[in-house]
């Protein structure tokens, strides 16, 4: 074999390579895409050790409730969703809810009227652009409800 021969086999050999590598992306490609992912939206679940305490306090703020079953209720504020879970032995939560509503000053009153909402401050406005106050629901969950300043 010559250098020319080498060169030539040298050159085949990487094509070869190349189009091995070229056809093993092309099929990794095609597998990602049809394994594509997209995330529609999102739904926090929160465990309670009173489902009818936490449905009725929820109510009162004006979510609507649905019961799922005995352990399970969906709860919906406009166009977000969290779901309530019993469980008899869930210790204390300490989550933290940012909800954007409209009408936040009646929203402050009704809160101020509801025996179980701990109301932890007063409507104010935030540098941020909107005004807020938030409360503590009966499991410790702090709630900070916000109207957007025009």
């Amino acid at each position: 074999m010559n250098l020319v021969e080498c060169r030539v086999q040298l050159v085949e050999s990487r094509e070869l390579r190349y189009n091995a590598t070229v056809k093993v992306y092309e099929s990794y490609t095609m597998v990602m895409k049809s394994m594509s992912v997209k995330f529609v939206r999102i739904a926090p679940r929160f465990m309670v050790n009173d489902l009818e305490l936490a449905l009725s306090f929820y109510k009162g703020l004006g979510f609507e409730v649905k019961r799922h079953d005995e352990s399970l209720a969906f709860v919906k504020g406009g166009s977000f969703d969290f779901h309530v879970h019993y469980d008899p032995e869930a210790a204390p939560s300490h989550h933290v809810w940012w909800i954007e509503v409209k009408g936040v000053d009646a929203l402050y009153q009704r809160c101020q009227e509801s025996p179980s909402a701990k109301v932890c401050s007063t409507v104010k406005s935030q540098p941020w652009g909107f005004r807020e106050f938030n409360i503590r629901d009966p499991f410790n969950n702090l709630l900070i409800f916000a109207e957007r300043q025009d």
